[in-house]
């Protein structure tokens, strides 16, 4: 996949464990797979907090809303959750019509989606060594390979 068609920009973790994914551009059919992909392979890893910045995102189709969906109750059965935060117009529309804000918590700061999980900016404010990576699967640490769509059942694993 080439850098102009990544959907998953970044992926930062706070010292509290937090993992913060930073997405661009649309997350559809065509991109929708590369954000499963990280989304999975981090959860494979024991991480079950997420904040996902939306506020480069245009638009949302109905994959990528089942992307979030999908995750749900395997991160909650872990104590964890997924919150969006910066959600453009068009976007925080499509996400209230589709009553989504009943599964899902929103935010327009990404301070206030840390606080929901009763962490205090402050505390974030020092980012682990290494956690901030660049670049869509590579902010995961899975290579381009491990980011292509997987058979049901196969394994990802770190490079």
């Amino acid at each position: 996949m080439t850098e102009e068609h990544r959907l998953v920009e970044s992926v930062e973790v706070t010292d509290t464990g937090i993992h913060i994914i930073q997405l661009k551009s649309v997350l559809d059919a065509s991109t929708v797979d590369e954000f499963e992909q990280v989304l999975g392979f981090l959860i494979t890893q024991n991480n079950y907090k997420f904040i996902v910045d939306l506020s480069r995102i245009d638009f949302i189709s109905s994959a990528g809303w089942g992307v979030f969906i999908g995750e749900l109750k395997k991160i909650r059965t872990h104590q964890g959750d997924i919150k969006l935060v910066g959600m453009q117009p068009d976007v925080y529309d499509v996400f209230l019509l589709l009553e989504l804000d009943t599964l899902i918590e929103a935010f327009e700061t990404l301070d206030d989606a840390l606080i929901s999980f009763g962490v205090e900016p402050a505390e974030t404010a020092q980012e682990s060594a290494g956690a901030a990576l660049e670049g869509g699967a590579d902010a995961a640490g899975i290579s381009e390979e491990q980011a292509e769509p997987t058979e049901a059942g196969e394994d990802i694993k770190p490079v």
